[in-house]
């Protein structure tokens, strides 16, 4: 299998392993399961808000290109601390046609991440159904949700 690896300091995280740990990881796991790693990312940890996620966008880029068959992390964390980044990072790889591979297997809820993926599956189905992603309004909540005093009406259908 062609696989790249991905790792990430966490920010905030005080015990989190180094990108350098998490990458001898990944190399160490591919090497025992007799896969080619073609590249590895990472995005070390960085003061920038939001963290600087170069590494993860060229990732992207290159599953992208296709030819790639998965992805491998050290842990699921190396996407995000929370759980729900987590899941849509993966929705988001895995729509590029490549598939995950934590090297420590599941990580956290399972009813929580079945429920998370069920989430994304509806969201993908409504999209594919109602957006029109050619326009550049494609986004299911295009408001500001940072704005003051913000106000919803919703109005009756008129037949």
């Amino acid at each position: 299998m062609r696989v790249v690896g991905y790792a990430r300091e966490v920010p905030g995280a005080d015990d989190g392993e180094s990108v350098f740990s998490q990458g001898e990881y990944v190399r160490r796991w591919v090497n025992q399961h007799g896969h080619r790693l073609i590249a590895m990312f990472q995005d070390p940890r960085g003061a920038a808000e939001p963290p600087d996620l170069s590494g993860f966008e060229a990732m992207r880029k290159v599953l992208a290109g296709g030819g790639i068959d998965a992805v491998i992390v050290d842990r699921l964390e190396a996407f995000s601390p929370d759980i729900v980044r987590q899941e849509i990072a993966m929705w988001d790889i895995g729509a590029l046609g490549t598939r995950i591979i934590s090297c420590r297997g599941e990580e956290g809820s399972a009813e929580l991440r079945a429920t998370l993926r069920d989430v994304l599956s509806k969201v993908h189905e409504y999209q594919s159904r109602f957006v029109d992603e050619s326009s550049e309004d494609h986004l299911i909540f295009p408001l500001d949700l940072d704005a003051q005093d913000l106000v919803v009406e919703l109005l009756p259908h008129s037949a």
